[in-house]
């Protein structure tokens, strides 16, 4: 992070905040909302992010980050994902496409049978209780 200047000792902590919430955190979580993520890769994308964070601010490896995120304003990593998911299920509708047609497929069937298909966007919207 330091190649990049986020660790300049100049900058304060909002700005190395904002650097990570506009620039660090994106690059950490892109495609994450098209894709299944078990809890093993969660747990090692938080760790990450808590890692980063400490990294970031100068602090010591080993201090514990569940309360430098909850400082620092930053939502947990899966709480970030489920609403990216939420927005891309809304940006899909927003166009004329095969995706469109094919999420409309899966959202109609489990409107009618209470069913989805894992892995599927629908399904972790349903598993989450967005749907």
């Amino acid at each position: 992070m330091s190649a990049v200047g986020m660790s300049y000792p100049g900058l304060s902590t909002e700005v190395k905040n904002h650097l990570w919430k506009t620039i660090g955190r994106p690059t950490l979580l892109y495609g994450l909302d098209a894709i299944p993520v078990n809890k093993g890769l969660m747990s090692d994308l938080n760790s990450t992010q808590g890692s980063m964070i400490k990294r970031v601010l100068g602090l010591n490896k080993r201090s514990h980050h569940s309360t430098l995120l909850h400082a620092l304003d930053l939502k947990s990593i899966d709480t970030s994902i489920m609403t990216n998911s939420v927005g891309l299920f809304s940006r899909i509708f927003c166009i004329d496409c095969p995706v469109r047609d094919l999420q409309s497929r899966l959202l109609s069937h489990y409107m009618l049978t209470k069913e989805t298909f894992k892995g599927t966007l629908i399904s972790r919207l349903v598993d989450n209780g967005k749907c």
